[in-house]
């Protein structure tokens, strides 16, 4: 079982009382998605309260939070596991995530404005030109939230869930993700600039299968299903 240490914030800054939760739920999602809490390891409740210097209320609706998400399994009476994740998993939530991604691209086709247009292209020349990762990282968020505002707010709010809980960090940014999101993100530029909602909503959603696909490489090449399943 981690030592209470390990589950200690990385930030000593001060956090207002009512956003305990949604910092325990970032933490312990970002432990589990990066393999220092293993499938099937139980989550000691009160040694994440005690790091944090909180009740275990917020530690309670962070894991509640995190079960929604499917990467944890409370039982009654015998506490919080990270769920098992199998590499289907991960591709299934990639699939589910690019249907919906998909209806805000063909959204964005039907809404954006000339001015907004002008943006996405800038925003995708600045992805194809940006050197490093936090740059790839900004052109790269900035070009899906310009597609994403063209979309009603329950269809965003859907996005920001599925989101919150992929492992993006494993794969993006290297050269080969890099080089495959540009090309994807050429291919859903050309079909919002032409107007054409069916072409953009295929387009971006074959982006997405495929960062499935390369989640599923990299969690691999890094040993997260050495001990589990791995079908």
């Amino acid at each position: 079982m981690p030592d209470p240490a390990s589950y200690r914030s990385s930030s000593n800054r001060p956090v207002k009382r009512e956003r305990f939760a949604e910092e325990v739920a970032t933490e312990l999602r970002e432990m589990i998605l990066a393999g220092r809490l293993a499938s099937g390891e139980r989550i000691d409740q009160d040694a994440v309260a005690e790091s944090h210097g909180m009740s275990r209320l917020p530690v309670r609706e962070a894991l509640i939070a995190l079960e929604q998400e499917g990467l944890v399994v409370n039982t009654p009476r015998r506490g919080a596991y990270v769920a098992q994740l199998s590499p289907e998993d991960v591709q299934d939530q990639y699939e589910v995530y690019g249907l919906v991604a998909g209806i805000a691209a063909a959204r964005a086709a039907e809404r954006l404005t000339a001015e907004e247009l002008t943006e996405l292209r800038r925003a995708h020349e600045q992805f194809v030109k940006a050197k490093g990762g936090a740059a790839q990282q900004r052109s790269n968020e900035e070009f899906h939230r310009i597609i994403n505002r063209s979309a009603s707010r329950r269809l965003r709010s859907m996005l920001g869930l599925l989101a919150r809980s992929l492992p993006s960090h494993h794969y993006m940014f290297d050269s080969a993700w890099a080089a495959l999101a540009a090309h994807h993100h050429e291919q859903v530029l050309i079909a919002i600039e032409r107007r054409d909602p069916a072409g953009a909503r295929a387009a971006m959603t074959e982006h997405l299968v495929a960062s499935g696909h390369q989640a599923v490489v990299a969690l691999k090449s890094k040993g997260f299903w050495a001990g589990g399943d791995a079908r």
